[in-house]
């Protein structure tokens, strides 16, 4: 007799499954998960410093610079010295790392549908049942957290 999954299980599937279905897509366009985070933070705000982009994305020092050389490599975004103080280093997207952040946008949108093919209609029903119910928790008028 098949034992009956739980929601955490399915859970666990389904990020899982965004997880690889992400990185596979984003391998496609040539960026990797930290370089599309990094990129669209600096496409929301046009130009960056480093050190603000350090305070939103909790990597270590020389991994972000790392990072962000190969993203320079990579004609993603450009590096340049603010005019008020020249050991600022601020950062801006290029049309090509504007580009790869709207393909990947794209494609990320139409993973989200695809993603739904690797479940069975009770996975789905699980999934849906339970976000119903902490949707009616949180419409509740004396809901605490």
């Amino acid at each position: 007799m098949k034992r009956k999954q739980s929601f955490l299980e399915i859970f666990h599937r389904c990020i899982f499954l965004e997880k690889k279905c992400r990185n596979q897509l984003l391998e496609k366009i040539g960026i990797t998960s930290t370089q599309f985070f990094l990129l669209t933070l600096i496409k929301k705000n046009g130009v960056i410093s480093q050190k603000e982009l350090f305070f939103h994305y909790k990597l270590s020092q020389e991994g972000l610079y790392y990072t962000l050389t190969k993203m320079e490599k990579k004609n993603l975004i450009r590096k340049f010295p603010s005019k008020d103080n020249y050991k600022i280093i601020l950062l801006e997207p290029t049309k090509n790392g504007l580009k790869k952040a709207r393909q990947a946008e794209d494609y990320l949108a139409q993973m989200e549908n695809t993603m739904l093919f690797h479940f069975t209609e009770k996975e789905k029903a699980c999934l849906l049942a339970y976000l119903n119910r902490i949707n009616r928790n949180l419409s509740a008028p004396n809901y605490y957290f």
